[in-house]
């Protein structure tokens, strides 16, 4: 790999051959990925790459002059890093900071075999070109999560400010979940929006269950009534009112029906097999469970409705996990036997359409 990218280097963007032979360095001594960030506080001697500026007068076809191996260190620790000459950035050259006559100087220097002076501006250098290197790549998002990525050294501010937006920028938050931390940092625009819309949770889950979602509010059901909430005759205990008024607080029976705090998730799913992967017992609905939880909070309740084709629902058999797929020679193997309510569906026809039977609630999928 790496000799692909020293034979392309002089085609390509400085930052872009320095990006690659960084990377490729750091995969290449994998155990010890913690070497240093180019223009950090250390020492160069201990940096991946070395830079220097190309000693000529003329004016180069690229930014890159060439890329070729260096030895460093003592005899005891002597090892082998990159050195890329470079013409776009540097003190002398064509394009250098000091004035003409260095450039000059610098190459009467070395026809006398005389690198003194250049291996003295080289350590300048290589500091303003490792700088620039970083600066360029400080405010590209995608180069700042690579490195990170590859080097623990290295603080990926952005990723860590996405973090904060889902509410997960304290690292003992990260890692609870059944889907991975990084699920939510494309979302943090809807995270961080006070008012969670259902267009937003639905836009959320389709793009993580790569299935067509559709969130139904304002779902019906009974809520229960504790026994101290219920109407009972008298003042009740110490002075207060038992839900006694008539028109305000009166209610007969032990439950009240409710329209607004409870919303229905439906997942279509695209055969009989996807569909046995939203059971309860399986990590996709507790997958579905959590990030609906994450975004809507716990003042919702809400229920998952898993829609399967009915041409693809098999022929229950009792006494055995394989079934024989409706309408086709296939048969589906299952983990489990049949179980009603679930995976299985007592029928003497063949069902047409899509089937919406199997609804989980979401104490079921925790």
């Amino acid at each position: 790999m790496m000799s692909r990218i020293l034979e392309f280097a002089r085609k390509c963007h400085l930052f872009q051959a320095v990006r690659l032979i960084q990377l490729q360095t750091l995969r290449e001594n994998e155990p010890q990925r913690r070497a240093p960030q180019l223009g950090s506080d250390t020492s160069p001697d201990n940096e991946p790459l070395l830079f220097a500026a190309v000693a000529k007068a003329r004016f180069a076809g690229t930014e890159i002059e060439s890329i070729g191996m260096e030895s460093v260190g003592g005899r005891s620790r002597q090892r082998g890093r990159y050195k890329l000459e470079t013409s776009a950035i540097g003190l002398t050259g064509p394009s250098g900071a000091l004035p003409r006559h260095y450039t000059s100087l610098l190459l009467m220097r070395q026809k006398k075999h005389d690198y003194a002076m250049a291996r003295f501006f080289d350590l300048f250098n290589h500091r303003v070109t490792a700088l620039f290197y970083r600066a360029w790549g400080k405010h590209r998002l995608p180069i700042c999560y690579e490195s990170a990525a590859v080097n623990p050294r290295v603080t990926d501010t952005p990723t860590d400010l996405l973090n904060c937006l889902v509410g997960q920028g304290v690292p003992q938050l990260r890692g609870r979940a059944q889907y991975p931390d990084q699920t939510l940092l494309m979302f943090a625009g809807l995270f961080s929006s006070v008012r969670r819309s259902a267009a937003g949770l639905q836009t959320i889950l389709q793009t993580v269950l790569n299935a067509p979602v559709e969130v139904q509010q304002f779902c019906p059901h009974w809520l229960n009534l504790e026994p101290s909430e219920r109407t009972r005759l008298g003042s009740g205990t110490a002075g207060r009112p038992a839900h006694n008024q008539l028109g305000r607080s009166a209610i007969c029976g032990e439950r009240v029906f409710d329209l607004q705090s409870r919303f229905r998730i439906t997942i279509q799913t695209r055969d009989y097999r996807e569909f046995l992967s939203f059971l309860p017992e399986h990590t996709k609905l507790t997958c579905v469970s959590e990030l609906t939880r994450r975004f809507v909070g716990m003042e919702f309740d809400f229920d998952v409705q898993v829609v399967v084709p009915g041409k693809d629902i098999p022929v229950a058999r009792l006494g055995t996990a394989a079934m024989q797929t409706t309408g086709t020679n296939k048969r589906v193997e299952q983990s489990e036997p049949p179980r009603l309510g679930r995976n299985a569906w007592l029928r003497s026809d063949p069902m047409a359409g899509r089937v919406g039977d199997a609804v989980f609630a979401v104490d079921e999928a925790a």
